[in-house]
């Protein structure tokens, strides 16, 4: 469908959720001049923010604000792969991965070292699948031994 086609009604839509509100009172809660609502309303689109405001004060989505119909409630824009490599997911254990962060961070500080972030993360990976598949707590021993795969 073309733009124009998609956003045809939506300068109408504004004029609708303005309602009573004059354009110089209208533009006051939007933050910006009476100017500007006035190209909106004539055929300018607003940047993202303002295309939210304008949706929350009039209670609707930016989605029917632009196109006058909310997305199906059963389109997935994103599914999550139930396996990885062929393995099935497992849910995140997330005490054991802040007990590998603080004993990365440990390590990190008593020896003033530094990683550039994706070495911090392949390291804390590294160690956090280690320590879920073999049941360990995160030592600083192991830290150290993991320290040397994650360059």
């Amino acid at each position: 469908m073309p733009y124009l086609a998609l956003v045809e009604d939506f300068f109408p839509r504004i004029k609708k959720i303005r309602g009573d509100l004059s354009q110089k009172e209208f533009a006051k809660i939007l933050g910006v001049n009476q100017t500007t609502v006035c190209k909106y309303e004539s055929g300018r689109l607003p940047d993202e923010g303002t295309l939210k405001k304008i949706a929350d004060y009039g209670g609707v989505t930016v989605e029917w604000l632009l196109r006058g119909e909310e997305k199906p409630p059963h389109q997935v824009l994103y599914q999550a792969p139930e396996q990885y490599d062929g393995q099935p997911l497992r849910p995140l254990e997330t005490e054991l991965l802040t007990q590998v962060v603080a004993a990365v961070e440990q390590l990190l500080a008593g020896r003033r070292l530094k990683l550039t972030p994706p070495q911090k993360g392949r390291l804390i990976a590294l160690l956090y699948e280690h320590c879920r598949d073999n049941r360990d707590r995160p030592t600083l021993r192991l830290v150290e031994k993991y320290l040397l795969l994650a360059d």
